[in-house]
């Protein structure tokens, strides 16, 4: 009986962290489409669709905006009881979008982004 909870738990786990798995390629084609439409965009026209930046910086000739996004924490936790021993693990992250703009000369040149689920 406790190899069959254990198997459950392990097996409820990995669909887990394959639905986090699906939801960062649908949250990356959304962003991706979201700011290619963007690309060649003034700066004023960027942040009207995406608000008020995180932060900026200049680097070189190029200023960036930075955009960043929390989505809350997650959590995930696994029991495997045994007859002599319950054994479990547990973690916790943060789901969150970050987004950098390039500017060269007040147009948006490039982007990239990281989204974490």
């Amino acid at each position: 009986m406790g190899r069959v909870i254990h198997l459950l738990l392990v097996t409820s786990s990995l669909m887990l962290l394959g639905c986090a798995h699906i939801e960062v390629q649908q949250r990356q084609k959304e962003l991706t489409a979201r700011m290619d439409a963007l690309l060649g965009k003034p700066k004023e026209e960027v942040v009207l669709v995406l608000g008020m930046p995180r932060d900026t910086a200049v680097v070189g000739g190029l200023e960036v905006l930075r955009y960043y996004q929390s989505y809350g924490t997650r959590t995930q936790a696994a029991v495997a009881p045994n007859p002599y021993l319950v054994s479990g693990s547990a973690r916790a992250w943060e789901a969150y979008d970050a987004i950098n703009c390039y500017f060269k000369d007040g147009v948006l040149v490039k982007w990239d982004g990281y989204v974490q689920r």
